[in-house]
């Protein structure tokens, strides 16, 4: 059961303030901020803003002194920076970052004393393929004064030392170092896309009582923890102060509840206004201008909280009215008489001598009002009848209370008002003793029930001079003081005032905002994929495509019906690697007439399935391997395993199966393949290959089509590992040596080489390899023996005809 709800949240700061302090709290959840940072990455990717390696060795970690694990990178892309809060204690503004692999592909490779190098797996990488860098950030503050404006952002370059880690290979040590060489690159390098800005504090054009003019962060887990949680954001405003902040211990809550409506979330984001910002800053002078004839003053009541405003009591002020005249007859001994009362004196104190006089308390659902008044106000009767009464005078002490309700409310612009909710029923008046003492003027019980009908009136008058009371203060704070990228804004839905004024809503794009979906798509190579328009009011919408390999974009995109467009991803053909990069972005015209841009992210795939590990080196009996095959387009389809036993789905389009590699007797090794299915067609179908050898079986010769010209043996094994198109052909080298001493011998020539993949993929003779006109698999795995001595190497493949 939930503990974190918008009721659970209310009870809990029922009655007092929890803004430490500070004049504001605003706080934003993680997916909404990953939203923000989304928006940023595909205006990086659309501009070839993206971080990539090139073909290298990473880390470079061969030291020969003990087993170790590198990989060779080729093209690895990296995705949309996610923050997580799972290590975040408010102590101060530290967060986790994942970053996802987008594209590109990586070997494993292993070194031990007295072994040569080996490749140990091949894999291709896709957004679904669960590959990702991981790092610790601080949020930084690129001021902690709001002159005019400042960031609050997070740079790449600022991960904490030794936090960074990949998931790339099984080693804990070499995913760090990994982790590592990508923090250093982020230092490095000059790529924008290193840079995403969460929120911008800004003063404005028109100063508000709410403009701020400092603050500070702070990052927070969630209950219940899952890597969610939000940023905090402690405000100072021109007329406040600065408070403190809280830490790990300080049992401060979680602002952000978490109900939900058909399986979605209410709420990502919240803002509280302290009470003594609300009932000084906001509440007064909005109150003392509906009613500034009357001369309304209002100061903070005595609150329990040292320094904080509980209430508004009046220390001033008088509401005059007009003159109020009865008029009634009587017959006495046969005479008629008239009779006039005339309230000559007719003034309502706010802030009378005797009498608490005019409150307005916050409450949970808007602003409670009491005015209760014992002054006095003077009656002159006036008479006259046939014998010549003269003028009479007496003073009346009227006792009135009345109290009234104005619930709050927010609009669609986050303005926030005050509606009085009154009854006539909720005004009391009392005349005592007017009967007796005006008894010898013929006055009578319907005489006093006019006269208090008239007075209840009257101070109804008064208590509607100010039906609707604005706070344009607090839509200027969430809309226009606190900014975000794109248009991104807190919409706000509900709002209470339990103690500090509490509001909270959605962090979501703007009416004047827009995005592109899907957002990110695979689409296979040659296939089609609609991308819709998301933007009120767009007109004049141009559709284009780019990409940083130089593929041809000419007539891949047109537009459809309802702000939509198909994209058409290029044919196999014309991929260099299994999978690229594109983006889709559409321009318009908005609503207001600016130009608008929204953009999408699409990694082409050279099949309609791919399987990871593309390649792998096992040794017969060991544990079962874990395949995974991506289906493109994450489509809902029956994938067939050969060779495998299929363990489940962990996501849409996602499918694992499990495989045991074992030998046939007598064998000192040999490759299987597995294979993943989802049609007959080209393209449909992903093969992995599994070197599986003897226990105690290892390579002795060192095989690859890298260059023994640097006098490094090892870089014949991580040379020549970019893929190869249809027809590519690559010169393999075979050293066959010591790999103590480093005296190696180039035994190409005498090698007999052999295409382990059944059917063979392409051909060799002496070591040139050539591969096929149609390429239906990633990889393709190469046997070279001489003698006793064996060795192997992979060379992928690009796909296409």
């Amino acid at each position: 059961m939930s503990e974190n709800s918008k009721n659970d949240l209310l009870a809990m700061m029922l009655g007092h303030s929890i803004t430490l302090g500070w004049d504001a709290i605003s706080v934003y959840q993680r997916n909404s901020l990953n939203d923000i940072i989304w928006q940023q990455f595909s205006q990086y990717i659309s501009t070839g803003e993206l971080f990539d390696t090139a073909e290298e060795d990473i880390p470079g970690n061969h030291d020969q002194n003990g087993d170790s694990v590198y990989i060779h990178a080729n093209n690895l892309v990296l995705g949309q920076p996610r923050l997580s809060f799972d290590t975040a204690t408010l102590d101060d503004a530290a967060a986790s970052l994942q970053i996802p692999f987008l594209s590109g592909f990586f070997f494993t490779l292993s070194e031990s004393p007295g072994a040569p190098v080996a490749l140990t797996g091949y894999h291709t990488v896709f957004p679904d393929s669960e590959f990702s860098l991981e790092l610790g950030l601080p949020l930084q503050q690129s001021s902690s004064d709001v002159s005019p404006q400042s960031d609050i952002y997070f740079d790449l370059s600022d991960g904490i030392p030794g936090s960074a880690t990949v998931n790339l290979t099984t080693d804990d040590r070499t995913n760090q170092q990994i982790g590592q060489y990508f923090l250093d690159k982020f230092t490095s390098i000059g790529v924008s896309a290193r840079h995403y800005v969460l929120a911008t504090l800004s003063t404005g054009d028109d100063e508000t009582p709410l403009t701020p003019v400092a603050f500070a962060t702070r990052t927070q887990a969630a209950p219940g923890g899952a890597g969610d949680g939000a940023v905090l954001v402690f405000v100072q405003t021109r007329n406040g102060t600065g408070g403190t902040l809280p830490s790990a211990d300080s049992g401060f809550p979680y602002l952000i509840p978490d109900d939900s409506q058909d399986g979605s979330a209410l709420y990502s984001g919240s803002v509280l206004i302290s009470s003594r910002a609300l009932c000084n800053d906001l509440v007064a002078p909005a109150f003392q201008d509906q009613i500034s004839a009357n001369g309304l003053s209002l100061q903070p009541g005595q609150s329990s909280t040292s320094g904080l405003c509980g209430y508004l009591v009046a220390t001033g002020g008088v509401a005059p009215t007009d003159s109020v005249t009865l008029s009634w007859s009587a017959t006495h001994e046969a005479d008629e008489y008239d009779y006039t009362a005339t309230l000559s004196s007719l003034d309502f104190p706010y802030a009378p001598q005797d009498g608490p006089g005019f409150t307005l308390v916050p409450n949970l659902t808007g602003l409670y009002q009491e005015w209760n008044n014992n002054e006095s106000c003077v009656i002159r009767l006036h008479g006259s009848s046939p014998r010549g009464n003269s003028d009479g005078e007496e003073t009346l002490d009227p006792v009135f209370y009345s109290h009234s309700h104005f619930p709050v409310s927010i609009s669609p612009e986050n303005a926030v008002a005050f509606h009085l909710s009154l009854n006539e029923r909720d005004i009391t008046v009392n005349l005592p003793g007017i009967s007796a003492l005006l008894k010898a003027w013929d006055w009578r019980c319907e005489q006093t029930d006019e006269l208090l009908a008239t007075l209840r009136g009257l101070v109804s008058q008064i208590l509607h001079s100010a039906d609707t009371i604005d706070l344009p203060g607090i839509a200027r704070f969430t809309l226009d003081n606190q900014l975000f990228p794109d248009g991104s804004t807190l919409q706000l839905g509900d709002v209470a005032i339990p103690g500090d004024m509490a509001l909270f809503g959605q962090l979501a794009p703007s009416s004047s905002s827009q995005s592109l979906l899907p957002r990110q798509a695979t689409v296979a190579a040659g296939t089609s994929c609609t991308f819709t328009l998301e933007a009120d009011g767009a007109s004049a919408v141009t559709w284009s495509i780019g990409n940083a390999s130089g593929i041809d974009v000419t007539g891949r995109i047109r537009a459809s019906a309802n702000g939509s467009a198909v994209y058409q991803a290029p044919d196999r053909a014309a991929l260099s690697s299994a999978s690229m990069p594109e983006t889709v972005t559409a321009s318009f015209t908005a609503r207001d007439g600016s130009n608008g841009r929204a953009s999408a992210v699409v990694v082409v795939s050279g099949n309609a399935i791919n399987v990871n590990p593309g390649f792998i080196l096992a040794t017969a009996g060991q544990a079962p391997i874990i395949f995974t095959a991506s289906v493109a387009g994450n489509a809902d389809t029956t994938v067939t395993w050969s060779q495998a036993t299929e363990t489940g789905s962990p996501q849409p389009g996602v499918h694992q199966a499990s495989y045991s590699p074992v030998l046939g007797s007598g064998q000192s090794c040999a490759l299987q393949t597995v294979t993943a299915s989802i049609g007959s067609a080209t393209g449909d179908t992903a093969t992995a290959s599994v070197l599986v050898m003897a226990p105690d079986t290892t390579p002795s010769l060192l095989v690859g089509g890298g260059s023994w010209q640097s006098g490094n043996p090892s870089e014949v094994v991580t040379g020549g590992l970019f893929p190869l198109p249809p027809y590519g052909q690559r010169q393999l080298t075979a050293l066959e040596g010591n790999p103590g001493d480093g005296s190696y011998a180039n035994v190409t020539a005498s090698c007999t080489w052999q295409i382990l993949d059944d059917p063979p993929q392409g051909s060799i003779n002496q070591g040139l390899y050539i591969a096929p006109a149609t390429i239906t698999t990633s990889c393709v795995t190469i046997l070279a023996s001489n003698g006793s001595h064996f060795g192997y190497t992979v060379v992928p493949l690009a796909p296409g005809d």
